[in-house]
């Protein structure tokens, strides 16, 4: 393991981490590699001949919040320190930040190792086959389909929710995607965002101010889809995850969210992040 390097990441390196993705069974593209090498910071492990054995990225997304994933190392290697090798020097970069993850079971030990604790849970539903039904309505709730002019007001309701303004994942999922807003009452009530991600379709980031909203702009987000479509939401979204098996999607994982240090209090607006724009993102 000693003979093992660890160097920053570079865009050739993205072919390479597509191959240990799916050497461990992940739905990663390699434009879901650029889209998340583009917004951060990550490191590869290499052998003596130059072959990318371990990935780890980071998200510095304020001074205060960072998100950490692609922590992925070669089957043959793991247990062997090379996780703990990548997890220390993306901390580093992190500074006094507070960092959130999402764990699986294989990595929990690891994480805790390294000063994260659990903060809760993130279920993975998905479905190829839909069957959404309009939800009731809501009173005096309009949808309207996000614009370039609406990136301002994304952000700030994405801040809300998640505790630091993520303009640039913001708009690389608009510009790749698209985005409906509920505006009750001549205000924003919540967003939610739809990109083509893995084997199909994710929806997410979706902000609201309660899970009666969040199911709206999901079912606005599902109408008419062919397709996988993924969404990943709180394991305490009770309602909205009722109303997802209704719509003839399914849990088909669950990873733990862990975060080191303190972080930061959500704004007043009463958004909640319902649905996540990557595990790995936030």
């Amino acid at each position: 393991m000693s003979e093992l390097r660890i160097r920053p990441m570079q865009a050739g390196d993205l072919p390479a981490g597509l191959a240990l993705t799916q050497a461990v069974g992940w739905s990663h593209r390699l434009a879901d590699w650029q889209l998340a090498f583009s917004l951060g910071k990550g490191w590869v492990a290499g052998d003596s001949s130059g072959r990318v054995v371990g990935t780890i990225i980071v998200w510095n997304w304020s001074e205060r919040a960072a998100t950490l994933g692609f922590v992925i190392v070669d089957p043959a290697l793991q247990g062997k320190g090379l996780g703990r090798r990548l997890m220390d020097k993306a901390l580093q970069y992190t500074g006094g930040r507070a960092v959130q993850l999402a764990a699986t079971d294989a990595g929990l030990k690891l994480y805790r190792d390294c000063g994260f604790a659990a903060r809760g849970s993130i279920e993975q539903w998905q479905a190829a086959d839909l069957s959404v039904k309009t939800p009731p309505p809501l009173p005096n709730l309009q949808l309207r389909t996000g614009q370039a002019e609406d990136l301002g007001l994304l952000v700030e309701l994405d801040a809300d929710a998640f505790g630091a303004k993520r303009p640039a994942l913001i708009e690389s999922v608009l510009a790749s995607g698209n985005a409906v807003i509920a505006v009750q009452d001549g205000r924003p009530r919540g967003f939610a965002m739809r990109r083509p991600s893995g084997r199909g379709l994710v929806i997410g980031p979706l902000v609201a101010v309660d899970q009666d909203m969040a199911i709206v702009l999901a079912a606005e987000q599902m109408r008419g889809v062919n397709g996988l479509v993924r969404i990943d939401v709180p394991g305490d979204a009770d309602q909205l995850r009722r109303w997802l098996a209704t719509a003839g999607l399914g849990c088909v994982d669950r990873v733990t969210i862990m975060v080191r240090g303190a972080w930061p209090p959500m704004a007043q607006r009463g958004m909640r992040r319902l649905a996540l724009a990557a595990q790995a993102l936030g």
